[in-house]
């Protein structure tokens, strides 16, 4: 994978967090959970963060590919 490619991938998935990242600060500014307004938040995206972290690691093809790419760019997103 070239490094414009990651750039690319790297540039979408904060394009992606600009738009994501307000929306979820808002939901935790609004929670009256009774273990706290960011905690509940954090806890449940511990195990889901930790895989897709992990998974960037682990891409299908050893060989660069197409694949590898639509993989990378899936976990950045995620992320």
């Amino acid at each position: 994978m070239g490094l414009t490619v990651l750039g690319i991938i790297l540039a979408l998935s904060r394009c992606f967090d600009a738009i994501t990242d307000p929306l979820i600060a808002n939901m935790s500014d609004r929670s009256t959970h009774k273990f706290g307004r960011r905690r509940i938040f954090m806890a449940s995206a511990l195990l889901p963060f930790t895989l897709i972290t992990a998974l960037v690691f682990w891409p299908p093809d050893d060989a660069p590919s197409t694949l590898n790419v639509i993989w990378v760019s899936v976990c950045a997103l995620l992320a």
